[in-house]
């Protein structure tokens, strides 16, 4: 019955065409965006740094070592780096320090784990 509807009555036929076109672009849109769609990668720390035990020199102090090496990571994004606070070569005194790894993929994306070194 539709068909006949818009035959009888011409001037509707703009206005369907119109609403027609209108549901048409708006298909195309949807489709069209769905392999565009932009969807955050998922970054995953799958190994911290181990907890450590350094000892004191002389002088009371030790120089905490590069431990990025240990920290693993896994991504959707191609590379990762790894940053460690308080940075290696830092001197710490006798005490318990947190050691925070942040690891960056190549998307942005930022987690972070924690290892505990004590002097």
């Amino acid at each position: 019955m539709f068909v006949p509807s818009i035959l009888k009555n011409a001037e509707l036929l703009p206005a369907l065409w119109l609403r027609h076109c209108y549901r048409f672009a708006t298909i195309v849109f949807v489709v069209m965006a769905i392999p565009f769609s932009v969807r955050a990668a998922d970054l995953t720390i799958t190994q911290c740094a181990t907890n450590l035990m350094l000892v004191a020199s002389n002088d009371c102090s030790a120089v905490l070592p590069d431990l990025t090496s240990q920290v693993e990571a896994s991504t959707d994004c191609p590379g990762i780096s790894v940053t460690q606070s308080p940075s290696p070569g830092t001197n710490l005194p006798p005490g318990v320090y947190t050691i925070t790894f942040t690891v960056t993929d190549t998307c942005l994306k930022t987690t972070n784990c924690t290892a505990e070194v004590t002097v």
